[in-house]
């Protein structure tokens, strides 16, 4: 028998809010308590937005010198700009600087962590300045890693000395902000663990001049525009942490001629790629789209802009009808929309970057790709049992809700249930813990 005392918690999880509820009964005495796990600061991410790695001030013109780096976030619909992040030029405690190279256009690629807690971010903790910051030694100007949580809280505390030494930090990809995969001009992929200040190359096969990284269905990839190496490409299998690894480019991808690909976007079902290439348009400059058949890409189409002066950054989102691609040159942002041909696929201009300004990577930011959207989350007990509801508003690549129980402490699988995968209207869901002692009960 359930007695009077049996105290059952239900978690909502909308990442936007933080709600806490209280609901006596004075039969059962329930008490229901809603709550998220969130950061809160004054401007945390909004839903709707990316960000976008911008170097200089708008003051100094740009060049070979560090120059201040600031996340600007934007809203991906109107363009508007929603606030700018700068990040840190001095340092405070174990918090290192992050600055970028001015004139350098293939550093600053962002990336989001693939738990969607952080952004992350490359650089050099230089003073602002400093006079060929590329060429300087990473025992003297550490390579750094920035980690974003949500509310655009910053943490530079990964500093390493033995990083891309005289050479670029360009991209870094992490699983959950407890270690970071890098890239460089020089040095290869790298290998740290959060707060580090050594890494390990990790792969021993050439090239080792990298450009972007990220981590699609659990396998480390990287582009490349070296010796023979002209595209795509998997590091190792899976996501390697120790060295002796091989670069294996994806078959059809050139390896010859002239080529310049950087930031690039894989479909969830691994069956596109979308590749910012910054050549000329007679070299295949542009907005790549990439497919697969039978084991070989091939390239479908590029969507080029008018006036086009290179891509370098690329983001895309998925969940749309049709893929939705944001792109980056020097001092502009672009919108796409990939409707299946080259004549029906449109690219406009989001935003502009400003005088002694320059745009690099770009990113969503993590509340905007939430996969669930939920509305309620409801509890009620009918004898021995407790029956949970809950209702979503939109689903985004959701696969399934994993229900667990708290009984003394101890959460535990209870069971699961089929979600929608997309939906932009409401779905309702249930489930049923059954025959259960008396005691005190948390759900999640």
């Amino acid at each position: 028998m359930i007695h009077n005392s049996l105290i059952i918690n239900y978690y909502s999880f909308n990442l936007l809010n933080y709600m806490r509820t209280l609901m006596k009964k004075t039969l059962l005495m329930f008490l229901f308590v809603m709550f998220v796990t969130n950061f809160i600061t004054a401007a945390p991410f909004g839903n709707n937005t990316i960000v976008v790695v911008r170097v200089g001030d708008g003051v100094v013109a740009l060049s070979s010198l560090s120059v201040p780096v600031f996340l600007d976030e934007y809203n991906t619909v109107t363009g508007a700009l929603i606030q700018s992040i700068p990040m840190p030029t001095t340092v405070s405690g174990a918090n290192k600087r992050l600055e970028l190279t001015g004139s350098s256009t293939s550093e600053g690629f962002i990336t989001m962590s693939t738990d969607r807690n952080y952004l992350v971010l490359s650089g050099y903790d230089a003073a602002t300045g400093t006079t060929g910051v590329a060429a300087t030694t990473s025992a003297a100007v550490n390579r750094v890693v920035a980690r974003i949580d949500l509310s655009g809280n910053i943490d530079v505390t990964t500093a390493l000395t033995d990083a891309f030494s005289a050479a670029n930090p360009r991209g870094v990809v992490s699983v959950d902000g407890s270690a970071f995969w890098m890239t460089g001009s020089g040095g290869g992929c790298r290998y740290a663990t959060y707060g580090a200040t050594t890494s390990t190359q990790i792969n021993s096969s050439a090239p080792t001049n990298l450009r972007a990284i990220n981590i699609f269905n659990g396998q480390l990839y990287i582009s490349t525009s070296s010796t023979t190496f002209l595209g795509v490409s998997t590091l190792g299998s899976g996501l390697p942490t120790t060295s002796g690894q091989t670069i294996t480019q994806l078959s059809g991808f050139p390896t010859t001629g002239t080529h310049s690909n950087y930031a690039f976007q894989m479909s969830p079902d691994g069956n596109t790629i979308y590749v910012a290439d910054d050549g000329t348009v007679g070299t295949g400059g542009g907005l790549q789209k990439w497919t697969l058949s039978g084991g070989t890409w091939s390239l479908a189409y590029t969507i080029v802009p008018t006036p086009f002066s290179g891509f370098r950054g690329l983001m895309v989102d998925w969940t749309a009808a049709n893929p939705v691609i944001y792109t980056t040159v020097t001092n502009a942002i672009y919108k796409s929309v990939d409707n299946g041909t080259l004549g029906s696929s449109t690219c406009v201009l989001l935003a502009s970057a400003g005088t002694l300004n320059a745009f690099r990577g770009v990113v969503f930011t993590p509340n905007s790709l939430l996969p669930v959207e939920l509305s309620s989350f409801t509890s009620n007990v009918s004898g021995r049992n407790v029956n949970l509801a809950w209702e979503t508003k939109t689903e985004k690549n959701s696969d399934k809700f994993g229900i667990e129980r708290n009984t003394n402490g101890a959460w535990a699988s209870i069971g699961s249930v089929k979600a929608a995968v997309l939906s932009n209207s409401p779905k309702q869901y249930s489930f049923s813990d059954n025959n259960l002692n008396t005691g005190v009960y948390q759900y999640r």
